[in-house]
């Protein structure tokens, strides 16, 4: 009974005007201890890391798949959904200046796989001259965009120029 008046006597986060940390901290150290709360508070340290490593194998597996259409495909449609991609995240490395995959990395890794190539490069002795990570991203990008409306263009005038690219 004594628990449920501690309860009770917080406010509703919502209600809190500005969020106010403090508060915010009592009225959840008031709650009872359950086997949920000790689940969550013994596994927090992995959560993040998880997370993390969820984002960086999501990103590998954008590229990689990326890497496959681009390779093995010659279907103008999924050439040009692929360029979609492309031009959305080169317009979101415009807007926030990072890739969203690269900031989710660094909130959840402290590291990221653009920090991990550019390490790779500064090794094999490939260093740029600016500091900007999203200049180099946004760079990379236009070099996969115009690698990707080249071989649109070619598939094209292969098909204009009814040139069998799959000999029966």
């Amino acid at each position: 009974m004594e628990e449920q008046k501690e309860i009770e006597k917080c406010e509703p986060i919502s209600s809190i005007e500005k969020h106010d940390e403090k508060q915010v901290k009592e009225c959840i150290s008031s709650l009872p201890r359950n086997v949920i709360r000790e689940y969550s508070v013994s596994f927090s340290p992995f959560w993040k890391e998880m997370i993390g490593q969820y984002y960086l194998i999501l990103h590998y597996v954008i590229i990689i798949l990326g890497c496959f259409v681009f390779f093995f495909s010659n279907n103008i449609f999924y050439l040009s959904a692929l360029l979609n991609m492309i031009i959305l995240d080169c317009m979101s490395i415009v807007f926030i200046h990072d890739c969203p995959l690269t900031n989710l990395e660094k909130k959840y890794l402290n590291t990221s796989l653009v920090e991990t190539r550019q390490t790779s490069l500064k090794d094999l002795g490939i260093v740029y001259e600016c500091n900007h990570e999203y200049e180099k991203q946004l760079e990379l990008l236009i070099n996969l965009w115009s690698f990707i409306s080249l071989k649109i263009l070619f598939l094209i005038l292969m098909n204009m120029m009814n040139v069998k690219l799959y000999p029966n």
